[in-house]
């Protein structure tokens, strides 16, 4: 089956035949030569999300146990109406839930919860 090109990146990655991390490296690379060049001090420690898929995959697992994500066909959807059941969602970004739910696009497998 072909591969289905979404994006620009996703393109210029399967046209120069690159790897994950080859495309993640320059892009980097080009990020840290432009913060450079705008005289931007590096940091002083540079964590990457991909130094910490382990702790990612428990986080969703115990938000998952929690009742508030499920899977459906390989994804994993949060639950954010049950969560305000709960919690006030939106304390710390000052987002009203209606408003979030009102502007939210229908993905694949939403209705389908557990």
């Amino acid at each position: 089956m072909p591969m289905k090109v979404k994006t620009r990146l996703q393109k210029k990655h399967v046209l120069n035949n690159w790897n994950r991390w080859k495309w993640y490296n320059i892009t980097l690379n080009r990020y840290h030569k432009a913060m450079e060049a705008l005289n931007v001090l590096p940091p002083s420690i540079e964590p990457h999300a991909s130094g910490h898929i382990i702790e990612q995959i428990r986080l969703v697992e115990e938000i998952m146990k929690n009742g508030y994500a499920y899977e459906s066909e390989g994804s994993v959807y949060f639950d954010v109406a049950k969560y305000n059941k709960d919690h006030h969602y939106g304390k710390l970004s000052g987002r009203n839930l209606d408003d979030v739910l009102n502007t939210t696009r229908e993905l694949d497998g939403q209705s389908e919860k557990a």
